[in-house]
């Protein structure tokens, strides 16, 4: 298969052909290796992403009367 087919996973997804981003992971990290450890690229890919954001602690101002 040409590498144009096959994905690849992991840092910004810049730069690269077929490079799905995928934080907090270096470029192209998220996949098959060959012995060697160069990335082989996959012929399927899955991503899912669930991003949850609340405050932590609240501060009030002073009240001016």
């Amino acid at each position: 298969m040409p590498p144009i087919e096959l994905f690849f996973m992991g840092g910004t997804g810049l730069g690269y052909i077929n490079t799905t981003p995928l934080r907090g992971y270096v470029d192209q990290s998220v996949g098959p290796r060959s012995i060697y450890g160069d990335p082989l690229g996959g012929k399927a890919l899955a991503k899912q992403t669930l991003e949850l954001r609340f405050a932590v602690a609240v501060t009030r101002s002073p009240s001016t009367s």
